[in-house]
């Protein structure tokens, strides 16, 4: 572990047991544990205080399952995401009622908490660690090609123009551009961008942290490009959906999702992905929507309800469906930090709470 860093979990018992100073001390900055355990910043302490919370939570309820521990434990970062979300969003749904881990038979579990009531409100708890699976394959080839470079180098990348890569000349690029570098730098040194024959356009930075193998990419999101980031909510919600009770069962039940990503939230993501978002044609300045929103009056009728759990505002907000077969009351959810959209009468709906 790099000795400018201090392990920070020692104020906080139930983190330092899923991640010992031991364990931390073997991992490099690339690892989401080792910053997770080391980053000394407000943000970082709220973060860990809130986990910290959640996991006592769990864990005096027992709820806290062998699955949970361990995608937390792992190296992992989008399986640490997906059992920390379904931690805190458990936790935030006490302020509406009681929870409890959803299943249907012992040996069958659906969704991920169930809200106890009349009706009772089943829950899934979804996260989006990334752009979208293009980015996920491209990231994927990148590190592949960066992999068989071996240059001792670590390299902070950022994807500004998104397209295909080229393995073969992304190598031959990283193979000229690392040439030129002395062998000890003293800060970080941008690079020429890389600019693939398709289109895909890299930023390049190498960093001042010399490693004794191939080339190591550290991948961050450039924010740029149409806002499509409602989705990436829809897709997750869709899936969602596969996990939770089918209408005939006369159950009311929601997709929650917790977003992951270097692009800022456009405040559109929920309505969108619920009622799908107005597109423009730039040349001719006309508007249209393609219906393909969760919304529709013979498709998802399981998804009572979308909502967006933001960790950082422990705040939730609630889009939900009119065309659910089983609607939740909205006066289930009037609780400190919930904001929904109801409907409100054919056609038309209105916001509520905070």
């Amino acid at each position: 572990m790099n000795e400018s860093r201090r392990y920070l979990l020692g104020k906080y018992p139930r983190l330092r047991e899923i991640w010992p100073e031991a364990m931390v001390k073997k991992l490099t900055f690339l690892d989401h544990r080792y910053n997770w355990a080391t980053v000394s910043h407000p943000e970082a302490d709220r973060s860990r205080q809130e986990l910290e919370d959640a996991l006592k939570w769990a864990s005096s309820n027992g709820f806290l399952s062998d699955d949970l521990e361990g995608r937390l434990r792992g190296a992992d970062k989008a399986q640490f995401h997906s059992a920390k979300d379904e931690l805190l969003v458990g936790k935030f749904l006490t302020r509406v009622g009681q929870v409890k881990p959803a299943y249907v038979l012992p040996s069958r579990r659906v969704g991920d908490w169930l809200i106890d009531g009349d009706p009772s409100i089943y829950v899934e708890v979804k996260s989006i660690c990334d752009v979208d699976d293009e980015a996920n394959r491209t990231e994927a080839q990148l590190r592949q090609a960066a992999g068989t470079v071996e240059s001792g180098r670590d390299l902070e990348i950022t994807v500004t123009k998104p397209g295909s890569l080229s393995s073969r000349v992304f190598r031959a690029y990283l193979e000229k551009s690392l040439a030129g570098l002395a062998t000890k730098i003293s800060g970080e040194v941008d690079l020429p961008d890389y600019v693939d024959p398709s289109g895909l356009t890299i930023s390049v930075t190498c960093l001042p942290v010399p490693n004794d193998g191939p080339t190591r990419l550290v991948i961050t999101s450039g924010g740029r490009g149409p806002i499509t980031s409602h989705r990436q909510v829809q897709k997750r919600a869709r899936r969602g959906a596969s996990q939770l009770p089918e209408p005939n069962r006369a159950v009311p039940s929601m997709v929650v999702i917790c977003r992951h990503s270097d692009l800022p939230d456009t405040g559109l993501e929920s309505l969108g992905a619920m009622f799908s978002l107005p597109s423009v044609n730039v040349q001719t300045g006309e508007w249209y929507v393609q219906s393909a929103g969760i919304s529709q009056p013979d498709q998802h009728t399981r998804v009572s309800a979308i909502a967006q759990y933001s960790e950082r505002l422990e705040k939730l907000e609630v889009v939900h469906n009119p065309f659910a077969k089983n609607p939740i009351e909205p006066e289930r959810f009037s609780a400190p930090g919930v904001r929904q959209l109801v409907p409100d009468g054919p056609g038309r709906m209105l916001w509520i709470g905070e």
